[in-house]
């Protein structure tokens, strides 16, 4: 471990909170989003997807949705994503769009 000092010149620094306080950083957790492509002639995409989402706390997006190294939003296929953001409560809407450079619906 190191001290932390006010000439430390790597610029090392932290900030404390009292326990509760409304100043201290908000957790982020982990939201599992699946998304199911139709089997419907004409369905996918190779566009750039994102996801916004909105929950009584706050809203988080536009955030993209990669295929981690593999084509996703294929036709008739579920693609599972990990997004970690900050805890936005109950969700109340979860808005999914692409930028329409890669056809399909």
């Amino acid at each position: 471990g190191r001290w932390l000092e006010s000439s430390d010149a790597a610029g090392l620094k932290a900030e404390l909170f009292p326990d509760g306080s409304s100043r201290a950083p908000k957790r982020n957790i982990k939201y599992h989003i699946t998304v199911h492509t139709s089997k419907q002639k004409g369905s996918g995409t190779d566009a750039n997807v994102t996801i916004k989402l909105t929950g009584k706390n706050g809203q988080f997006g536009h955030v993209p949705l990669e295929g981690g190294g593999r084509a996703a939003f294929e036709r008739g296929c579920a693609d599972v994503f990990l997004l970690d953001a900050p805890d936005l409560g109950d969700l109340i809407g979860v808005n999914i769009g692409h930028d329409g450079s890669g056809g399909g619906y």
